[in-house]
């Protein structure tokens, strides 16, 4: 499950995802950023929340910050994850956390 909430603050827009940003959840997160009116506003992504990313939520996470969305994280693992995905690397995380990630 993923919680999504949006928050728009006049001069910042911002989504606070919780919980699993997986399988069709993806989806919903994508439509929901994809579909806000944040034109000429800084994007934040607040992901301190989140438990677990697979394959599908690390390229919506790509796309968030190539178009701009600065990431807020929290925890060693999603900041290496995000470090990867800020660094122009493969993406390929090491020891395959992705899909794993927090998942307990």
């Amino acid at each position: 499950m993923l919680r999504i909430t949006i928050h728009d603050e006049g001069a910042l827009w911002w989504m606070q995802l919780e919980g699993k940003l997986a399988g069709a959840w993806v989806q919903h997160a994508g439509e929901a950023w994809r579909s806000a009116r944040i034109e000429g506003k800084p994007v934040e992504i607040d992901l301190t929340a989140v438990t677990m990313v697979d394959e599908a939520g690390l390229e919506l996470l790509k796309a968030m910050k190539q178009s701009g969305a600065r990431l807020r994280t929290k925890g060693v693992e999603m900041n290496a994850l995000v470090g990867q995905i800020g660094s122009g690397s493969s993406g390929k995380p090491a020891c395959g956390w992705v899909r794993h990630l927090f998942a307990n």
